[in-house]
């Protein structure tokens, strides 16, 4: 069940935010103690996306992780400059 960030106090848990990186936009699904409290949308914007973050889990410890990909790490430097603990994660394929 997704709840409002917006009255829910993040602060002292620990978040843990996945990432689905597209060229256009970013999939977020954030987790907390085992939930999953919000999912959105938002454009492609690493400035843009650890604002969000920072804004709807203020107090919070946040992880993050996202596949590497053609994007980079221009993202993971922007979350982890601004105290967003993040891992790139490489794509395992069970298919071989």
């Amino acid at each position: 069940m997704k709840k409002d960030t917006k009255t829910i106090s993040y602060v002292g848990k620990e978040v843990f935010i996945g990432i689905d990186v597209h060229k256009k936009t970013y999939t977020v699904v954030a987790r907390v103690e085992g939930e999953v409290v919000k999912r959105w949308t938002t454009a492609a914007s690493p400035k843009s996306l650890a604002e969000q973050l920072l804004k709807y889990f203020a107090g919070a410890t946040i992880h993050s992780a996202y596949e590497a990909g053609f994007s980079g790490f221009v993202l993971h430097r922007e979350l982890e400059t601004n105290g967003i603990r993040n891992l790139v994660v490489h794509q395992l394929n069970f298919d071989q």
